[in-house]
């Protein structure tokens, strides 16, 4: 998924616009699925997930 954070005035983002990411392979980045409205899905900020890697991804 990729989002693109929507900011306030002040302080943290307010919104994420997201939309969907088909991973790709051998190591490509992957590309980004189209919606029918050629848009992105707006998420507030508070019923997005805070993201913390996994260690075990940080040595690869």
């Amino acid at each position: 998924m990729s989002s693109q954070p929507e900011w306030a005035q002040a302080g943290p983002p307010v919104a994420y616009l997201v939309q969907d990411l088909v991973p790709g392979n051998h190591g490509n980045v992957g590309r980004l699925v189209p919606r029918l409205d050629g848009g992105r899905e707006r998420v507030p900020a508070a019923d997005c997930l805070s993201y913390v890697p996994d260690p075990a991804d940080l040595t690869r």
